[in-house]
C-alpha cells in the first residue's frame, strides 16, 4: 500500500501522512490519531527512501563493483575470487553491525550516476567502492558527497588531494611493492635471472603499482628487464593464456614469471601445459591474491596476498565509525602481503 492510499482512506493529504510517519510536531493530535489508526489497520510500512528524506538513516551501506565494459567484464566479476571474496566478507561484517548492503555492478560510464544518486538521495549511509579507476572520484562527483566513502585499491593523484581534501574518503590498499620485491628475491635465490612480468590493468592502482614494483625490484637486484618477457594479461585468464601462446610460438620465454594476479598465472600455466612445457621444471610461476584456484591446480601456485578478511573487517569498522560521527583520521590504511610458497617454483638449472 502507498502513502497516497493511506491519505485517501484517512481523508488527509499525502504530506500529512508523511508528517505523521516522520513524527513532526505540527500535526493536530486528532489528525495524528486518525492517520495512525489507518496505518495500523493496513499494516502500512513507509519505504526507506521516504524516511531518509526526513533526515533519518537508512541503515544501508552501498557496495559498488566497478568493472570494464569490455570483453573481460563477465570473467572479472563472476569468475574472479577477488570480487566474490570481498562481496561475501563485506556483507557478513556489515550484517554484524546491523546494516543492509546495496550491491551494484558499474560497467558503463552512464552507470556511475547510480553511485552519486544513492548518496545524494540518502539511500545509503556510506559506500564502499571496489575495482576503482583513477577518475572514479570525478565521475561520482565526490566533492559534493557528504557521506563516508571507502575506496579499495585507490591512490589519490596530486590534483585529487587538492580537489577532494574535504571529502570524507578512506583508501584501503595492500603493500604491493614489498610483495613484488619478495617475489623477485625468491626467484633470484632460486637462480633465476630472466624473469618476466604479466601485467594487469594499468588504470587500476594495483595494476600500475605491481608493474612499477617489479621494475624497481629487478633494478634493485641488478637484473635487466627484458620487455620481450613481459606482456599484458588484463587480470584475465583468457587474455594471459592467449598472450602466452604467442610467446611460446615466438620462442620468447623467460625462465620465471611473476603475475599481477593468480588468474593470469593460471592462464599462463594452461598455455605452458598445452605446449608440454613443465611448471616448475622448465618455468617457474608466482601469482598474486591467493585465490581458491591457486591451491586447486597442479602444481599448486606459489602466490602472495594481503589478509582480505582483516581488510574487509577494517573497512566496515571505519565506515561504521564515520557514520556514527566519529573522526577517523587515517586517509590510507595499508595491509602487509604474505608470501605463500607452494609448488610452482624451482631452482634454475642450465
Amino acid at each position: 500500500m502507498k502513502s497516497e492510499e493511506i491519505a485517501k482512506i484517512a481523508g488527509v493529504s499525502r504530506s500529512t501522512v508523511s508528517r505523521v510517519v516522520n513524527k513532526y510536531s505540527n500535526v493536530p493530535d486528532e489528525t495524528r490519531e486518525k492517520v495512525m489508526k489507518v496505518i495500523e489497520a493496513y499494516n502500512y510500512r513507509p519505504n526507506s527512501f521516504a524516511r531518509t528524506l526526513a533526515g533519518k538513516r537508512s541503515n544501508t551501506i552501498g557496495l559498488f563493483f566497478i568493472v570494464d565494459s569490455g570483453r573481460y567484464q563477465e570473467e572479472r566479476i563472476f569468475e574472479n575470487d577477488y570480487f566474490t571474496l570481498y562481496l561475501n566478507l563485506l556483507v557478513d561484517f556489515a550484517s554484524e553491525k546491523d546494516y543492509f548492503v546495496l550491491v551494484s555492478i558499474i560497467s558503463q560510464e552512464i552507470e556511475y550516476a547510480k553511485i552519486s544518486q544513492a548518496f545524494f538521495e540518502k539511500r545509503i549511509d556510506g559506500g564502499i567502492i571496489i575495482g576503482t579507476k583513477q577518475d572514479t572520484l570525478k565521475k561520482i562527483q565526490a566533492e559534493n558527497i557528504n557521506s563516508s566513502i571507502i575506496l579499495f585499491d585507490y591512490e589519490l593523484t596530486e590534483d585529487e588531494k587538492i580537489n577532494y581534501k574535504d571529502a570524507n574518503i578512506t583508501m584501503i590498499n595492500s603493500k604491493d611493492e614489498q610483495a613484488i620485491e619478495k617475489a623477485v628475491d625468491h626467484l633470484v635465490q632460486l637462480g633465476h635471472k630472466d624473469i618476466g612480468f604479466i601485467r594487469g590493468i594499468e588504470y587500476t592502482r594495483s595494476g600500475k603499482a605491481r608493474n612499477n614494483a617489479f621494475q624497481k625490484a629487478m633494478h634493485k637486484s641488478g637484473l635487466a628487464i627484458h620487455e620481450e618477457y613481459c606482456f599484458d594479461g588484463h587480470f584475465s585468464v583468457n587474455e594471459a593464456y592467449k598472450n602466452m601462446k604467442k610467446k611460446i610460438t615466438e620462442g620468447c620465454l623467460a625462465t620465471a614469471y611473476i603475475s599481477a594476479n593468480d588468474f593470469m598465472a593460471i592462464g599462463v600455466m594452461d598455455a605452458l601445459k598445452e605446449a608440454n612445457i613443465s611448471v616448475p621444471d622448465a618455468i617457474s610461476i608466482i601469482g598474486f591474491d591467493k585465490s581458491h584456484r591457486a591451491n586447486e591446480i597442479k602444481p599448486r601456485l606459489t602466490t602472495m596476498a594481503p589478509d582480505f578478511h582483516e581488510m574487509s573487517k577494517k573497512a566496515i569498522e571505519i565506515l561504521h565509525s564515520k557514520i556514527n560521527g566519529n573522526d577517523e583520521n587515517a586517509a590510507v590504511v595499508e595491509f602487509p602481503v604474505t608470501f605463500y610458497e607452494k609448488e610452482s617454483c624451482s631452482k634454475f638449472i642450465l
